[in-house]
């Protein structure tokens, strides 16, 4: 059964311990990044291992966009992950398909970008993929899900998913629209979102090629996220397929493991957490019974050494997924004359 582990120490903010953290999908930079709810999160949670599962920065969005700049709350929840990297907490992150560009992936220009796997920034380890082992001495393949794709999934030819990818983003604008508007929360992206990731994950092979590869790998299990479909799958071979869910919806999903090596999914909701466990029904706990007297207090934005690295990181992003506006500068100066970057780079530790 898994244990929630409430701390409480005096003079200080409550917080739920773990184990081990995994989180996916949050898609920073995009609107639908549920960010101000995630800096709550974070804020509230302490872990001794916390694995960031891919597609964290949404470059695929920002390359699109004529400009950008993240929002505070992005820009906050960014630094909180900072200030847990550099405290007693093991920080992995594991690129996926949005910001694959991470891997070294090579543009069609030719030029292929500073690889960050196998290097440590601010604390943070870049791996391209890991190998998890719980209390319990299970071992788990952790990866974003995307290499479980077949080859339409991620080339040009993939149409439906790309269309349905559209629908789902213009609900969740519908759904921002009428929560800033009408007070009202519909969720109807959140619903299709769901009904149309169900219907692929039956078609497409995923499943079964991330079977494949932990019983080549010997493994007992896989934790993933990549489809947004968060919970667990015991395939007929013993498999255990652990999808972290995502953080675009109404909600903050993650994969959490107790002290015990208990294994749950977990949501940090507006009214209190939802407990999906690896065995046995959901669990529905207000922040009442959790013993909080109100909602865990949304903290007040900072300013720190941390925030200042998000900054400079943010520069990074930037020359990583250049938005419209940038190319079409660069494209009209002459090639000794690149646009100055008024914060260097931050160094990279091998």
């Amino acid at each position: 059964m898994f244990e929630l582990d409430l701390q409480n120490p005096l003079g200080a903010q409550p917080k739920l311990a773990f184990d081990t953290l995994f989180i996916s999908d949050i898609h920073f930079g995009t609107k639908h990044c549920k960010a101000k709810m995630l800096y709550q999160m974070l804020s509230h949670i302490q872990t001794r291992e916390m694995h960031l599962v891919g597609d964290i920065v949404d470059g695929w969005y920002m390359v699109n966009k004529a400009e950008y700049n993240l929002g505070p709350y992005h820009r906050q929840s960014m630094a909180e992950i900072l200030r847990i990297a550099e405290g007693e907490t093991k920080v992995f992150y594991e690129p996926g398909n949005h910001d694959e560009t991470l891997r070294g992936k090579i543009l069609s220009s030719g030029l292929i970008h500073r690889q960050m796997t196998g290097k440590t920034l601010f604390g943070i380890e870049f791996v391209e993929n890991h190998v998890y082992v719980d209390p319990n001495g299970r071992r788990f393949y952790v990866t974003h899900g995307d290499e479980f794709d077949p080859d339409i999934y991620k080339s040009e030819k993939g149409l439906a998913y790309k269309a349905g990818d559209l629908i789902i983003g213009k609900l969740g604008d519908f759904d921002g629209w009428t929560v800033d508007k009408l007070k009202k929360d519909f969720r109807a992206a959140a619903r299709l979102k769901r009904a149309f990731k169900v219907i692929e994950e039956r078609v497409m092979p995923n499943l079964k090629n991330a079977e494949a590869a932990a019983l080549k790998g010997k493994f007992d299990g896989i934790v993933f996220g990549h489809s947004h479909l968060r919970g667990f799958k015991k395939s007929k071979s013993g498999v255990l397929l652990v999808n972290d869910g995502c953080s675009t919806d109404d909600g903050i999903e993650f994969a959490a493991v107790d002290k015990a090596g208990n294994w749950a999914i977990l949501k940090w909701m507006k009214d209190g957490l939802k407990v999906n466990p690896e065995e046995g029904k959901d669990v529905f706990y207000t922040w009442a019974d959790l013993g909080f007297v109100n909602a865990p207090e949304k903290p007040a934005p900072k300013e720190d050494h941390a925030t200042y690295n998000v900054d400079r990181i943010q520069r990074l992003l930037y020359r990583l997924w250049s938005p419209v506006e940038r190319r079409e500068a660069l494209i009209s100066r002459a090639a000794e004359r690149p646009l100055p970057i008024p914060l260097d780079n931050p160094k990279l530790n091998k």
